[in-house]
Order: C-alpha cells, then sequence, then structure tokens
C-alpha cells in the first residue's frame, strides 16, 4: 500500500491507497502525488496514471521547521523496503500531462539502464 501521512507537528492526516503496489516487489513504479490545497485533497498517480479517487486531508499548512520525511514514518522505525530514485519536489501543480511526460521520461532512462 502507498501511504501519505501529513502533519504540523500535533495533528497528522494519514491516507493510504490500497493494492498501489499490487504488481509486487522488483518492480519499476513511478509515483507521483499532488496536493490540491484550495480543495484540500491528495491525487496520486501510478505509472502516469490517477491511482483511485483524491482524497482528503484534514491538516492545513505544514510547519516549516518539521522535517520532510520520504520513505519513513515520523518518529518510528517504519522504513520503506525498497529504493527511490530520482525524488524531486516541486513549487507549482502538476498537471496529468506533465505527470504522463515525466513517467515516460523516467520509464525510458530505467529501461536504458537493464
Amino acid at each position: 500500500d502507498l501511504r501519505w501521512r501529513q502533519g504540523d507537528g500535533i495533528a497528522y492526516s494519514p491516507l493510504g491507497w490500497a493494492g498501489f503496489f499490487s504488481e509486487g516487489t522488483n518492480q519499476w513504479y513511478h509515483v507521483a502525488a499532488v496536493r490540491d490545497t484550495s480543495a484540500g485533497t491528495i491525487t496520486v498517480y501510478k505509472n502516469g496514471s490517477r491511482f483511485g479517487a483524491p482524497q482528503s486531508y484534514t491538516v492545513g499548512a505544514v510547519a516549516s521547521s518539521y522535517p520532510l520525511r520520504l520513505g519513513r514514518r515520523g518518529g518510528g522505525d517504519l522504513y520503506f523496503a525498497g529504493m527511490m530514485d530520482d525524488v524531486s519536489l516541486y513549487t507549482t501543480t502538476l498537471t496529468t500531462t506533465r505527470i504522463q511526460q515525466l513517467y515516460a521520461e523516467g520509464r525510458e532512462r530505467h529501461l536504458a539502464e537493464q
């Protein structure tokens, strides 16, 4: 499952997408998440396609004094059991078209490296 946990140090909005990694282990996945602050939703994309419905979160702005953690749950020993490569953060909202382009570029690089 893919999990997203957003918090401000006091309250947290845990979200999850069951079956996200259903193809199993030892697979390459392109994962993108778009946070829409005006709608209060997170939309995730798997290999260039939207996965499930956008999910609502209840915690507002995230304080910058708290660290960003990818692949680890804060305050715990739960770590992502895999590899991450080419992680990017954007200050603008990515469109579905741009996410599909990023997926195609990443897939091409991944296939070339095999």
